[in-house]
């Protein structure tokens, strides 16, 4: 038996300037919901078809549950077995599907819920995807004060250097700037560009590293928001944009940066890369003396390029992707000295 799901945040007050909390919120709770059956949970039952198959991880298949026929004649043990199994997924999807739908209608508030009823039976008779899709085309619209609320959202600072405090950051300041601009009132890209390395003026690693995309790219009309982040991400992490699902998960930026399943799949790639890095077979660490474990799990090396990092110089990417700019005793380099002016 599903519990009874309740939204935390409603329509019932505010519908416009609640929208987007609403929505995301939403997002979060569908996510969650059999999630071990598909991909990304529910998400299918609030988003459009052609915005759920831009996600990573869903390939050309939509998810279309249906109840599975029970097998005929002499089946199986092993056949019965399945049926089973696939039964009771799809009794729980079918619980669960309704207990969203409920939850989503109860959120709306008595006004909007009025709006929604069909004339004929005074029931709401509209799936999901329909009823957000309303809701969206009736309070997605963006008023003054939801822009002055917005405005003060995109000069918050970054909080920390690492690559999920930034990547964290970085999602809800693009989607915070795609709000805006379905408002009718988008930021320049100059503007953008400036409040974001505004947010990141804090933060030494990365306020340099925005600042060297900025040098390899000048031609302003050559740069893009979503190109700094993701140049810098890569610097905090050391990893290519090919190898971890970036790529897939910027498809996603353009739609909702800061949708779970992007984080998802941006933390899922990040995780599996920082696994590779562990020593192999899972050693325990050294203890120190008296038993206490020492500060870090693994030892800081040395990086012309990124400086004191988890990789060493000769195992940098970033290096070895650009041997004209980076010299054999660059990436031989272990300890600053090693190379006039230290690293880069």
């Amino acid at each position: 038996m599903v519990e009874k799901i309740t939204l935390s945040v409603s329509l019932a007050e505010r519908p416009s300037q609640n929208y987007h909390q609403w929505f995301k919120h939403i997002c979060t709770v569908a996510a969650s919901l059999c999630a071990h059956l598909y991909p990304h949970g529910l998400l299918f039952l609030v988003l459009p078809q052609a915005t759920y198959m831009t996600f990573p991880d869903v390939g050309d298949q939509y998810p279309v549950p249906a109840q599975p026929e029970r097998p005929v004649g002499a089946a199986t043990a092993t056949n019965l077995a399945i049926y089973k199994e696939t039964y009771e997924n799809w009794q729980q999807f079918r619980l669960n599907m309704q207990a969203l739908r409920a939850a989503i209608i109860e959120s709306l508030g008595d006004a909007i819920r009025r709006s929604q009823l069909d004339i004929a039976t005074g029931i709401i008779l509209h799936n999901t995807n329909t009823i957000m899709a309303n809701i969206k085309a009736a309070y997605g619209i963006i008023t003054s004060a939801d822009l002055t609320q917005i405005r003060a959202e995109l000069a918050k600072p970054l909080l920390g250097s690492d690559h999920t405090t930034f990547t964290a950051h970085g999602a809800e300041f693009t989607e915070n700037v795609a709000i805006v601009a379905r408002s009718g009132q988008p930021l320049a890209y100059w503007d953008q560009e400036n409040i974001f390395l505004e947010t990141c003026s804090g933060f030494v690693a990365v306020n340099d590293s925005n600042q060297r995309y900025i040098q390899a790219n000048p031609i302003l009309a050559n740069r893009t928001l979503a190109a700094l982040i993701t140049h810098t991400t890569q610097q905090l992490v050391n990893i290519p944009v090919g190898a971890t699902g970036y790529a897939n998960a910027a498809t996603v930026a353009a739609i909702d940066p800061n949708h779970p399943a992007f984080k998802a799949a941006v933390a899922a790639a990040v995780a599996a890369h920082m696994g590779q890095q562990r020593p192999a077979g899972g050693a325990a660490r050294r203890q120190a003396p008296g038993g206490a474990a020492p500060a870090q799990s693994r030892p800081r090396m040395y990086c012309y390029h990124h400086g004191y990092l988890g990789h060493k110089g000769s195992k940098c990417k970033h290096m070895l992707a650009d041997r004209t700019a980076f010299t054999q005793a660059m990436l031989d380099a272990d300890f600053p000295g090693r190379v006039p002016g230290g690293h880069t």
